[in-house]
């Protein structure tokens, strides 16, 4: 599996392309902002999305949704039921200072629920905390995971956003990302990458052996 990513929109917000060599279909992650740029990039590899998945329902993550939609109409748009609500919400647009509306889910994804694009297979995981339907992505084969804005390098996605819960947001770091292996590389919804173990070890927000206000 390759990886191409772009930091996208005036806060930078990580877009990943995921697709084999040789392959035309790809899955999109996050696509939110720049929708030329992301139209472009994915001509210039050949490629056409299958699915376009949306890590958590904040504007700077799905931005980008419907003009990309516009542009590959079969592209299925899948995000977790609980943050549905909030592709139509104007709270982050005008936080945002952005006027797009939100697009239209095409389907719901859930925890353990498996996505399939050729060779590629990514395991649905949960992680409420940053919003009610924050949700990560994991390639167990390929040895990583993407995070959204649930874990960076050196940090953790902001719990004071409407939906946001930092004891759920606790939970899912601890009990569900920590418990993957800890070389799992972290590809996060903002800055560089990381690994599990390193964020188990170092993270000032919540390493493993953290348990106040958990």
């Amino acid at each position: 599996m390759r990886i191409e990513c772009m930091p996208l929109g005036r806060i930078g917000a990580n877009c990943y392309i995921l697709f084999e060599e040789g392959a035309t279909a790809c899955i999109l992650i996050d696509p939110g902002d720049e929708t030329s740029t992301v139209v472009q990039n994915l001509g210039k590899l050949n490629l056409e999305p299958k699915y376009i998945l949306i890590t958590h329902g904040h504007h700077d993550h799905f931005g980008a949704v419907s003009g990309v939609k516009s542009h590959y109409p079969d592209a299925q748009v899948l995000i977790h039921e609980s943050d549905n609500e909030r592709l139509r919400e104007t709270g982050m647009r005008t936080y945002l200072r952005v006027t797009t509306e939100g697009p239209v889910a095409d389907g719901f994804i859930k925890e353990n629920d498996v996505i399939l694009c050729g060779g590629i297979r990514l395991i649905v995981i949960h992680t409420p905390g940053h919003s009610p339907g924050g949700v990560c992505f994991y390639a167990e084969t390929e040895g990583c995971v993407f995070s959204g804005d649930t874990l960076f390098r050196a940090s953790v996605g902001r719990s004071d956003f409407p939906g946001g819960n930092q004891q759920d947001l606790f939970f899912s770091i601890r009990e569900k990302l920590y418990k993957l292996p800890p070389e799992t590389i972290v590809y996060p919804g903002h800055s560089a990458y990381t690994n599990i173990g390193e964020e188990m070890r170092n993270n000032p927000f919540i390493r493993a052996d953290f348990t106040e206000g958990y």
